[in-house]
This record gives structure tokens, C-alpha cells and sequence, in this order.
């Protein structure tokens, strides 16, 4: 996404603390049970996708590449804690029995929103539970027109809402028909951006749910087109669209003193 105005103070992140919260929840009987269940729908939904390189970004505790018969496949986590959360996997907890050994190798820790790999290098990527911790609270506002909403003028007020404490990234949606949607997004932090892909998820559930929508609806963004699919409560939000290179930059770090060990 390239920002077109920028702030330098970054949004609040969700904390270490709610990633292990759900590691505490997920060694239940309700956790496990709601594991295995994911683990059947992951292998249904991976098994045919081709390629050489495939990442699972974050919930080391499912193994979502299990199925998946590409040659290189990596598991990103997005905490350091979770690296042994990932190696405790196959221990038996104390309401459950052990889930199978986790095929996927932990391969780096890093943030969701910048992951160090180039353009087109990876084939898959499965991001289970990962955008719940995304720290990114959406409201969307529909109105008649996109290309002339109000964004500039309306975009901070909404992001700092005193009904959000956190701030908030603010969609202006206008509903071309059932299955077609123009969005421009005001990203808190950032101001308004070329594309959003949460923005764009939000924005469909929230049609969806409001009777505005169908099932699977086609965003246009500024950056480009986007294919948003969900099938209702309790299902997955599908995201499809292209990846691409936005900008190249360079950086020179100051030599500094670094203090002996």
C-alpha cells in the first residue's frame, strides 16, 4: 500500500498477551476440537494449489500446509513466544490429547504487514487467525458516490472518534450493485492509501450483513480490483487480487558504537 499522506506515529499493535490468551484457549477442549476442525477445511482447501514456495503465517499450533505438496513450505510467526508454542504442539495438554507433529518449519518472526520476501516469490500464503491480531478496526461508511466522498475532510474525524479510543481505519463504500463495490479507505496512521485489503474484507461483511450484498463481490480501489467471498457467520472472509511492487528504498545507517557484551 503506498500511503498518499503520512504521520509518523505508528497505530497501537495488538500485544504478545492476546496471541498467548488464544494459545491458552486453543489447549482446551473447545480449542482443540475447534483445531481439528480448521486443520479438515485447511487440508481440503490447500491440497490442490501448485507451486514451489508456500508460507503459513502465524497459529503454530495448526499445521495449515499439511496437505500441500510444495517443495518449500515455511511457517512465519509473528511473536517470539510462539516459537515455543509451536515446539509444545505435539505435547499432550491437559484437556486434550496431542495434535499431529507440525510438518512446517518456523522460518522467521516477523510483522503481518511486512514480510521480507520480494515480488512474486511465494505461490501460497495461509494466514490462520492472523488477521484478528492485525490491530486494524474498520468502519465503513456507505455513500453515493466514491470518487466524491469526503475522505480528506471526514477521514480524520472518524479515525479519532472518541467511540474509537484505539483509532480506526475509515471506508467510504458505494454499492454499484450486489456484487460490485467502489471503496476508498482512510487508514489511521497513514491517511487515505491506494488499497486496503482488510478495508476491503470489512466493507463486504458489513454489505453482506446490511442486505446489500451478495456472497461474492468485486471492490474497486483506487490500486486496483479486488474479489472479497463470505458465505456468512462462522465462515472464512476469501481475499483475491493481485500482489505488486509499489516502491523501491534505500536507507543509510549512521555508524554507531556498539557497547561490548
Amino acid at each position: 500500500m503506498k500511503p498518499l499522506t503520512s504521520d509518523p506515529t505508528p497505530p497501537p499493535v495488538a500485544s504478545d498477551a492476546d496471541g498467548q490468551q488464544l494459545a491458552a484457549w486453543l489447549a482446551s477442549v473447545a480449542g482443540r476440537y475447534l483445531l481439528a476442525w480448521e486443520q479438515e477445511r485447511f487440508d481440503e482447501a490447500v491440497t490442490d494449489c501448485f507451486g514451489y514456495h508456500a508460507l503459513q503465517l502465524g497459529l503454530p499450533q495448526l499445521d495449515a500446509l499439511r496437505a500441500n505438496r510444495m517443495p518449500k513450505r515455511w511457517l512465519a510467526v509473528l511473536e517470539p513466544s510462539m516459537t515455543s508454542a509451536w515446539q509444545r504442539r505435539s505435547e499432550c495438554g491437559h484437556e486434550g490429547a496431542p495434535l499431529p507433529p507440525c510438518n512446517a518449519r518456523v522460518a522467521l518472526v516477523t510483522h503481518a504487514a511486512a514480510l521480507p520476501f520480494a515480488e512474486n516469490t511465494l505461490d501460497l500464503v495461509v494466514l490462520p487467525h492472523t488477521l484478528e491480531f492485525s490491530a486494524d478496526p474498520h468502519a465503513v461508511l456507505r455513500v453515493d458516490s466514491a470518487e466524491h466522498a469526503p475522505v480528506e475532510e471526514l477521514g480524520p474525524q472518524i479515525e479519532s472518534h472518541a467511540r474509537f479510543p484505539r483509532r480506526v481505519n475509515a471506508g467510504f463504500m458505494e454499492v454499484v450493485d450486489r456484487g460490485h463495490i467502489r471503496l476508498r479507505v482512510f487508514e489511521r496512521g497513514s491517511g487515505e492509501t491506494l488499497a486496503c485489503g482488510s478495508g476491503a474484507c470489512a466493507a463486504v461483511v458489513a454489505g453482506i450483513r446490511l442486505g446489500w450484498l451478495d456472497a461474492t463481490v468485486h471492490v474497486d480501489m483506487p490500486g486496483g480490483r479486488l474479489t472479497i467471498a463470505w458465505a456468512g457467520p462462522g465462515q472464512p472472509v476469501m481475499m483475491t487480487g493481485p500482489a505488486v511492487k509499489v516502491f523501491d528504498g534505500e536507507i543509510d545507517i549512521p555508524d554507531t558504537d556498539v557497547p561490548e557484551l
